[in-house]
Order: C-alpha cells, then structure tokens, then sequence
C-alpha cells in the first residue's frame, strides 16, 4: 500500500495580444461571448480541458490544441452563432457568439470548478480532509495501468530530469492539475551498486509547494525505480 505524508508546512493564457474574457462555467445557462472575426479566438478551461467543440451552424472555423486542451475558433460570419464546449469531466457549456470586427483576439476562460475551489483543494485550514481527498485521487490513479485520466483534471507529459541525489535518478514524468491542485508523477531509479532505503520527507524540497507525498516504495535494489506522487499548490 502506498504510503502518504501530509507536509504541513506547507499558462498565463493570453499574450497580450488578446483580451480575457472570464466565465462563471454553469451548463443550464447560455453564455454570451464577444469574438474577434479578425484575430484567432481561443477558449480554455480553467483546471481542466476541453473534450470537444462544436456549432449547430456553418459560421465558424474550429481547430483544437492537443498540448494545452484549447480550443481556436474564428467567425466566418458575421451572424451571431452557437458553439457548445465539452470539457473532460463531461460537462457541456453553450456559447452564445457575437462576432466582431472591431476587437482583438479573445481568451474565454470558462471557470469550470468555481464552486468546488472554494471547498475542495483550497481546504488549507482542514488537514484532515486535504488527505482524505489526496487519497481518493491516489486510489483512482494506482487502480488502473498506465497514466490515468482524472475527471477535472488537466494531464500533462513533462518528462524532465529532477536533480537530487548521485544515487539516484528521478525523472518527472506527468502532473494532473486543476484548480488549486497540481499532483506530480515522478519515477525514482536507484543508480547505485546498492539498496536504497527511501523515505518520503527526504523528497519535500523538490519543489516549494508540496503538501502531501505518497511513495509506493521504500527499499530499491540497484537498477530498479518505483513511483513517488507529490501534490502540491500552484507556483
């Protein structure tokens, strides 16, 4: 079972090119958006990305970002039309557009988990229920193989060398980020010629932010590597 300790002590979007337009996400409500017919427009999810992205209408040109789960549309008209943006969790949003010709480029930020910030991972005064919630996610990624997808969640390839020790060799391999949350998949290689005796508070200066860590295992023989999480705030 793996292990997790609690450390109590504990993209910009837009260049400036663009102008920001913030959204309170709710899927029973029509959103109505401004976007530029001139300039690339681009919609993102905060903490999370976009599944899909579609119009009932012929009046709209749509591309998707993999990389940064975005979406780039731009009015072929000027007829005011319907996009509907599904996230990853499964949510569905409409978007009711009002081209123009007269603005720049627009960032629609869609605050999908505005409710649930403000309960869930922004939880600092309750220790107690930050774990609880460490460890239902860490149940949910250790149940299935290979890199899991959490609802809500964005999932990121990082693959980059963290520097720490001679012995070892740690290569962060994904993060899962929403919100206030950000957890970290880092694979721990012992590259020495004996066993290594890890544990988990050894890992805490990695990064400044760290809140909790979850090992999966403490003793490693020459050549082999385990997995460590850490989840931790925003920079």
């Amino acid at each position: 079972m793996v292990r997790i300790i609690l450390l109590i002590s504990l993209l910009l979007l837009s260049s400036l090119a663009h102008a920001v337009q913030k959204i309170q996400a709710d899927p029973d409500e029509a959103t109505q958006i401004a976007a530029s017919m001139t300039d690339a427009n681009v919609i993102t999810i905060t903490g999370g990305s976009i599944e899909s992205v579609w119009g009932t209408e012929d009046r709209v040109s749509l591309e998707a970002n993999i990389e940064t789960g975005q979406a780039i549309f731009r009015p072929t008209t000027a007829e005011p039309f319907t996009l509907f943006v599904q996230s990853d969790s499964g949510n569905t949003y409409t978007l009711s557009v009002v081209p123009r010709n007269n603005i720049i480029g627009q960032v629609i930020i869609l605050n999908e988990f505005h409710n649930s910030d403000q309960s869930g991972f922004n939880r600092s005064s309750s220790i107690v229920s930050y774990k609880s919630e460490v460890k239902r996610l860490l149940k949910k990624i250790e149940l299935n193989s290979g890199v899991t997808k959490l609802s809500g969640f964005k999932l990121q390839s990082i693959q980059k060398d963290i520097p720490l020790w001679a012995e070892t060799k740690l290569l962060h391999a994904f993060s899962w980020s929403q919100g206030n949350m950000i957890i970290d998949k880092v694979l721990v290689t012992n590259i020495s010629d004996k066993p290594l005796l890890l544990e988990e508070r050894e890992f805490q200066h990695i990064h400044p932010t760290i809140r909790a860590i979850a090992l999966r295992k403490h003793r490693l023989e020459p050549a082999e590597t385990t997995i460590l999480y850490t989840f931790r705030n925003p920079s």
